[in-house]
């Protein structure tokens, strides 16, 4: 007797889950992404160059995945190439998040089993410095947090529905969330 398995695609990504905060709301950064068709976090999977650290992946994905090439008045290029991790930004983790079972991948067109590294971002230089790239349109957006825990109100916004609003939901149910995930510039 034979038996059928599906087979499951294994799915290993990093999210950078860049906040700030704006008349006490929280808001976060968003790009949009032409293959989803929908505004997402900044992230990508895990290369070989990465060397299995989140961390590492985070730092090229910030710079590869905005495809930035905006000046500053100094001359600086401002996330792209010429970015400087340490200097110009930091990331650190949050820690990982799976669903409890695989999803369908759209891309791929097969079940898949996910895992996510969460990490945040912290500016190292000055919001004035990047706030022309937030007025690039479909590009970035700040959106408010809140309304992005509901997939629905993530449909309204043109927001990725899946993993979004499931890993806000666990990041935003602990106590004291703000203090394990910093804002792009200063303070909680």
């Amino acid at each position: 007797m034979t038996e059928a398995y599906e087979t499951i695609r294994r799915s290993h990504g990093v999210l950078i889950l860049a906040r700030r905060v704006r008349e006490e709301r929280d808001q976060l950064l968003l790009n949009w992404n032409n293959g989803w068709g929908a505004y997402a976090p900044v992230g990508g999977h895990l290369d070989p160059e990465d060397r299995g650290d989140p961390l590492a992946c985070a730092r090229r994905e910030l710079i590869e995945e905005t495809g930035i090439e905006a000046v500053t008045p100094d001359g600086r290029r401002i996330l792209g190439r010429d970015l400087v991790s340490g200097q110009d930004f930091e990331v650190g983790l949050l820690g990982s998040w799976s669903p409890a079972e695989p999803r369908f991948s759209k891309s791929s067109g097969v079940m898949t089993a996910y895992c996510f590294d969460l990490t945040w971002v912290r500016f190292l230089i000055s919001e004035e410095e990047l706030a022309p790239l937030w007025e690039l349109p479909e590009t970035f957006r700040w959106l408010d947090l809140e309304p992005l825990l509901d997939p629905a109100r993530c449909r309204e916004q043109q927001v990725t529905e899946f993993p979004l609003p499931e890993i806000l939901q666990t990041l935003t149910s602990s106590p004291g969330w703000r203090e394990v995930w910093p804002a792009a510039w200063g303070g909680r």
